[in-house]
């Protein structure tokens, strides 16, 4: 790939990476934390439902197998055939920090309760952990469903946006040296998981397919919230070190009310930098454990 050039002099460590996500705040104090998804108003199903529509795949009943697996139905009229909307995968929200509001609030204010894929599998790594498996250079739909506290977003509701990064971990690991151009721009062990160029540029949350923003309003209460997006896995060389990749991918979704251009993929990771420096107010934040295996 002409955008991607790999610095000749690699630096392997042979210590763990030691994680630090995008911010050294101090965490919040779990008791004043604020739990949202548990309201009882409103309903998460079925919007839910809805909200992975978009990530709807078809494929053929298992060999062996005379009915599609759970999680499926069949597709009318194609015997044999099944369809799922979208793969469910593990997650972790982050530990809300103190940046701006999120301590006084409670808590993130988009708390998220499921996340399903296209184009990524689950798999149990031999770590004992189940991470999603992206393919090189590929192209990965993600849908978010939870609950928005649209009273925290006073001015601009919908100028919203994502940011996603992954970071390389495991001993033995490349953490620093390499250094990726263009549309992987990510340096040492972070790697930017949005493109700029083939259209394929999804930082622009209300302008995602899926994404529902069309009543959202600022102090409208709190609302169930479906948001789309796109990742797009740099095409690491699948050389020595880097063949098989265990890497924890961090999603945010940034009030950026601020913004002249949503559309640009958001190159600063880390959370105290955006509010203090480009003022956007990170509403979410989760980190997805990843598997990137060798090129074929």
């Amino acid at each position: 790939m002409s955008s991607l050039r790999l610095v000749t002099s690699l630096l392997l460590v042979s210590t763990a990476v030691v994680w630090n996500t995008a911010s050294a705040a101090e965490r919040c104090d779990k008791a004043g934390l604020r739990n949202i998804l548990e309201s009882p108003e409103p309903a998460l199903e079925p919007e839910k439902s809805k909200c992975y529509e978009r990530l709807a795949f078809e494929f053929g009943v298992p060999r062996g197998k005379t009915s599609c697996p759970k999680g499926s139905v069949p597709v009318d009229g194609t015997p044999g055939k099944c369809k799922k909307f979208g793969q469910g995968i593990n997650f972790k929200a982050c530990d809300p920090i103190n940046v701006g509001d999120v301590c006084d609030a409670g808590g993130w204010a988009y708390q998220v309760d499921s996340v399903r894929v296209k184009n990524g599998a689950l798999v149990k790594t031999n770590d004992g952990v189940f991470r999603t498996s992206m393919k090189r250079n590929s192209k990965v739909d993600v849908c978010l469903f939870g609950r928005i506290d649209t009273g925290r977003l006073r001015t601009q509701p919908k100028s919203l946006q994502f940011t996603a990064h992954g970071e390389i971990e495991g001993k033995g690991l490349l953490a620093s040296g390499l250094e990726i151009i263009g549309d992987l721009t990510g340096t040492g062990s972070e790697l930017a998981f949005c493109k700029e160029t083939g259209g394929e540029l999804k930082a622009n949350v209300c302008k995602n397919e899926g994404s529902t923003c069309q009543g959202l309003a600022s102090d409208d209460g709190i609302k169930n919230f479906c948001a789309c997006t796109s990742l797009n896995v740099p095409p690491i060389p699948s050389l020595g070190e880097l063949d098989k990749l265990r890497v924890k991918v961090t999603l945010k979704m940034l009030h950026a009310p601020k913004e002249n251009d949503l559309n640009q993929c958001v190159r600063e990771f880390g959370i105290e930098k955006l509010f203090n420096q480009e003022s956007k107010q990170t509403l979410s934040c989760i980190n997805i454990p990843t598997f990137i295996p060798p090129a074929k």
